[in-house]
């Protein structure tokens, strides 16, 4: 299902409801880094295989100009249909499926960028296929994608044993299928399904995203914060995963002492990787 209508470039004031303001400024951030590594120009057709937020679709709306279009996927109702309309921008085009069978020919896009798409989705080598098959030779993809097998969480664990923390991080990074992808996926991953399906990667960059808690407030709202995009919460699959309740209280508690104590520094990689459309042999 595809659909096609004028852009609307303008976030409202509640596109980020639920965040704090480091978090809106983050998001910002990332879209800007994404964009910025693909070298969008004026007049071109940018693929945006996901958006949380909407913010990295409005913001290729307004580099790509009044003759470029961006066509964003999403099986849920946009957020950008939120957004208020910007004169100056492109066409929006809305794809209602999911990034391994896009509603665009063959060829046709310039660009293709993604936020937190990748580390969510099995198997890579179709998501990397079906975004090669739609970009044109030379085409540049753009996508930046969290290592969850990487996250540290660092504090002075009180009133809990480490091997029950273990227990706690293993139920919870192996609760979903988006989550079992996550914690499977590496750079070399990525780049080796890239290579396989006609995209020639640079190396891959990683920024260090640092996320601290120091009072009570904070730890709830990350506990209470999607782990993936549109999925549960920590505290809900906490309690949906692990049999003993009393664990789990006792890890929230310990996230409680360790905030008022000493803070709480989560720290998570974030790879960038951009990769350019090479012409397959006859």
């Amino acid at each position: 299902m595809r659909m096609t209508e004028p852009a609307q470039a303008w976030p409202t004031p509640g596109w980020a409801a639920g965040t704090t303001s480091v978090d809106q400024r983050r998001a910002q951030v990332e879209c800007a880094q994404i964009l910025d590594d693909a070298g969008i120009r004026p007049g071109e057709h940018v693929v945006n295989l996901g958006d949380e937020t909407a913010l990295l679709t409005l913001e290729a709306l307004r580099r790509v100009g009044p003759e470029g279009t961006v066509s964003t996927v999403t099986p849920r109702v946009p957020v950008i249909r939120q957004a208020r309309p910007m004169p100056g921008a492109g066409t929006v085009r809305w794809i209602g499926t999911d990034p391994f069978t896009l509603d665009l020919p063959s060829a046709s896009a310039q660009v293709v960028v993604a936020n937190r798409v990748f580390a969510y989705r099995a198997p890579l080598r179709g998501l990397m296929a079906e975004a090669a098959r739609v970009l044109e030779v030379g085409g540049r993809l753009s996508i930046r994608e969290p290592l969850h097998a990487e996250q540290r969480v660092e504090l002075d664990w009180q009133g809990i044993d480490p091997s029950e923390v273990d227990l706690v991080h293993t139920a919870v990074g192996n609760a979903t299928p988006a989550l079992r992808a996550a914690r499977r996926l590496s750079e070399r991953g990525l780049v080796l399904a890239g290579q396989l399906t006609g995209l020639d990667a640079g190396l891959p960059r990683c920024d260090w995203v640092h996320v601290d808690l120091r009072e009570v407030d904070a730890v709830k709202a990350y506990l209470s914060r999607p782990v993936t995009p549109g999925g549960p919460s920590t505290a809900q699959l906490m309690r949906s995963t692990i049999t003993d309740q009393r664990l789990v209280g006792r890890y929230e508690q310990a996230l409680v002492r360790g905030a008022e104590h000493s803070g709480v520094r989560i720290t998570l990689p974030v790879m960038r990787l951009t990769a350019v459309r090479r012409a397959l042999p006859r």
